[in-house]
This record gives structure tokens, C-alpha cells and sequence, in this order.
């Protein structure tokens, strides 16, 4: 078995759109928070091997992002399922991996994207609040990314938020 690393980062900080929810883009606080978010991924991870996203226009920017913090070059995949979502939509991104991959950065939306990390790492009925531009490491020692969330073997190696960020820059 192989070390697998996934970090499941939530969106930027979007504009309002009562109208259009796919299109919206990124604040400039929005697109702050995920370059500092990702320097700290960066420094604690390095380059992923791959990222993927929603394909809203939020999700990508934010993957965009981190994509140029992290200098990475490949393509960012999108899933259409990852937008809106649903409870089972990172597993579904993740049977469509090669096993030799072993780090990956995945964008998207909440609720799902809190279920999901919750369901992984936390005993039942418990919850991990992820705000705009966190980012959450799981680790796990699977064969198989298509095996991922069934394993029961889940550690959390690091959960960054903006805000923790700041605060222990001013430290």
C-alpha cells in the first residue's frame, strides 16, 4: 500500500449572483485568501501531481490559483459532477485516477465538500466547518484511489484556513 494525499480545498471567496451561482468569480479577497492558502500547500506538500475541480467559474479560479502558487502545469481536470455536487461526488472524481498518482488537490463547493472530510475523518455525527479557502490534508494508506472512501484508515495531516494563516503570521 501507498501513501496517498488528498487535500479537498473549498472555493475562494465569491461575488454575489443571485441570478447566475455558476459564473461567479472570485473577490479580490477571494483570490488573497487561495494564494495564501496555497504558498503554505506549497510549502508543506509541494506540487501536487494533479488538481482538480468544478468546473464553476469559482472552483476553477481558486484552482488556478493554486495551480500557479504551486507551479504546477498540467491541465486542471474538471468534473461536471463536482458542481453542485453530492455526498458521493470526490469519490467519483477520485475512481477516475491512475493509482500511480499520490497527491492530489481537488476544488468545489460546500455542503459536500464539509460532509465528505467529515465522513473520512470524524466519528458519526460530527462536523468539520470548512470556511471560503480552506484546505484540508487527508492521508490515507490505500492501493487504490478507488478504495479512498470506503477505507477507514484516515488521518488529518493539516487544515488550513485564511484567518489561522494570518494569525500565525503575527505571531
Amino acid at each position: 500500500m501507498t501513501e496517498k494525499r488528498l487535500v479537498i480545498m473549498r472555493h475562494g471567496k465569491a461575488e454575489k449572483n443571485d441570478f447566475d451561482d455558476f459564473d461567479r468569480d472570485l473577490t479580490k479577497r477571494g483570490v488573497a485568501d487561495c494564494k495564501s492558502v496555497g504558498k503554505v500547500i506549497y510549502n508543506l506538500e509541494g506540487c501536487p501531481q494533479l488538481i482538480l475541480s468544478s468546473p464553476a467559474k469559482r472552483a476553477i479560479k481558486t484552482a488556478s490559483v493554486i495551480a500557479e502558487v504551486c507551479h504546477y502545469k498540467k491541465v486542471i481536470m474538471e468534473f461536471d459532477f463536482l458542481y453542485p455536487g453530492k455526498s458521493n461526488s470526490i469519490q467519483m472524481a477520485l475512481d477516475e485516477l491512475d493509482d500511480e498518482i499520490d497527491y492530489v488537490i481537488i476544488t468545489g463547493h460546500n455542503p459536500y465538500f464539509e460532509e465528505t472530510v467529515s465522513k473520512l475523518v470524524l466519528k458519526k455525527g460530527s462536523m468539520i466547518e470548512m470556511p471560503t479557502s480552506c484546505a484540508v490534508c487527508i492521508k490515507s494508506f490505500v492501493k487504490s484511489w478507488k478504495h479512498f472512501s470506503s477505507e477507514e484508515s484516515h488521518e488529518i495531516e493539516w487544515l488550513l484556513t485564511p484567518r489561522l494563516i494570518e494569525a500565525s503570521n503575527n505571531l
